[in-house]
């Protein structure tokens, strides 16, 4: 009889998490930087991405115009992207071999 009852404590214990015991003592656990920032983070990149979708359709140029346009500004967001990644690399002068 006497190891139900410690089968049953040790099965309460188990299940008792960090917040319960928080909550008993009347606190709460902090919500890291991530935890608050990345959210609203993504949010605003949605509403970044909706924002340009419509001011593409609402553009007073032609659909040539625009897809230059496009492909300008991403061969250039691609270019910065590979200075951040791969910084260094392009920056060297070739040298001819003598």
């Amino acid at each position: 009889m006497n190891t139900n009852i410690v089968k049953d404590i040790i099965r309460l214990i188990d299940r008792v998490t960090n917040e319960d015991i928080l909550e008993n003592l009347g606190l709460q656990r902090r919500t890291s930087f991530g935890e608050a920032f990345l959210p609203g983070l993504g949010v605003f990149v949605a509403g970044v991405a909706v924002g340009a979708g419509i001011s593409l359709l609402l553009a007073p140029k032609t659909g040539r115009e625009m897809r230059d346009d496009l492909y300008q500004r991403m061969d250039s967001i691609r270019d910065q992207l590979e200075k951040v990644v791969r910084p260094g690399q392009g920056t060297e002068t070739a040298v001819r071999p003598s």
